[in-house]
């Protein structure tokens, strides 16, 4: 994959490919709203993918970030490794 390719221009685009690749993975997805919009007017969420195993005994989270440029550069890394 072209590292330029993995980076969004938007929130909603990389909310979208989160949404593809989740799929494409066999997770299950869920969002919880932040009651706020973004510069588009677009709902925001925080989305999570959850595999099978959510009885274990440990889990590994992933943060995408909060906001920002930090939520662009961990979508990607994220993307990169999917």
């Amino acid at each position: 994959m072209d590292v330029a390719t993995i980076f969004a221009s938007d929130y909603s685009t990389g909310r979208k490919r989160l949404q593809e690749a989740a799929a494409r993975l066999g997770l299950a997805l869920e969002a919880h709203s932040i009651n706020q919009t973004g510069p588009d007017g677009e709902y925001l969420t925080i989305d999570v993918a959850i595999t099978a195993g959510s009885n274990s005994e440990s889990a590994l989270a992933i943060s995408s970030g909060l906001h920002g440029v930090k939520g662009f550069l961990g979508s990607a890394v994220q993307r990169g490794v999917a």
